[in-house]
């Protein structure tokens, strides 16, 4: 599962808890029970100022937590992270996507965002990995331009909302004859339109993806049906 980010958190894997606090995570969670909040992975902590995070942070460092840590001149959060809707610093072990956090190992919360059709998971990549919201998304779309091969897997299979079309839109704009992409979809080529509420938007996609592309339309019953 994932917890919901509230103002300002501090967020502690509970097997860093289990390998340094005095007790371990029983202990702690008598100690710090209304302070809190868990699930099989994670421990956060909740703030309404820096100031308050801040004394959290050095309760972490004092039971042997290490935050901070510097390597080829690049900072990241070691053993806990401070975050907030955007996280302030890279962190190996923590995800989010702009509303909660989870941990990488939580295979069933992935499992959950996976599921999701292509059209949401692109907002939830996003927010993921920090660039989600107005003014964040430049570093992201970056990378998906200069990506050599991207693939979109079940293409269509909800109606996608105008902010998901714009940035559908400047996805497959900035790859348009440059770079290579698959995209994968249950729905016959002439049903996509119907996936798009604006239909200037769905006329400028839809010409860039449809009309320079190869097509293969495949036939016959579901491989599943055969497993």
């Amino acid at each position: 599962m994932a917890i919901e980010l509230a103002y300002i958190n501090l967020v502690i894997p509970i097997r860093n808890i289990e390998k340094y606090y005095l007790g371990g995570f029983v202990q702690y969670k008598k100690d710090n029970e209304s302070k809190m909040e868990h699930d099989d992975y994670l421990v956060m902590k909740s703030a309404m100022t820096m100031e308050e995070i801040e004394s959290f942070a050095k309760e972490c460092e004092e039971f042997g937590l290490v935050g901070v840590v510097e390597k080829q001149g690049i900072k990241y959060w070691q053993d806990f992270c401070i975050v907030d809707i955007i996280s302030t610093l890279p962190c190996e072990w923590l995800e989010h996507d702009g509303t909660a956090v989870y941990h990488i190992d939580d295979q069933a919360y992935i499992a959950e965002l996976e599921a999701l059709p292509i059209e949401d998971r692109i907002i939830q990549i996003l927010y993921i990995h920090g660039y989600g919201g107005e003014g964040n998304s430049i570093s992201l779309f970056d990378k998906l331009a200069k990506t050599d091969l991207l693939i979109l897997d079940d293409f269509g299979l909800t109606t996608m909302d105008n902010q998901q079309q714009l940035d559908l839109m400047e996805i497959i704009e900035d790859r348009h004859a440059r770079k290579s992409t698959i995209i994968a979809s249950q729905l016959p080529v002439a049903s996509w339109f119907d996936v798009f509420k604006e239909e200037t938007l769905a006329d400028a996609i839809l010409d860039r993806i449809v009309h320079t592309a190869h097509r293969f339309e495949l036939k016959g019953e579901s491989l599943r049906k055969k497993r």
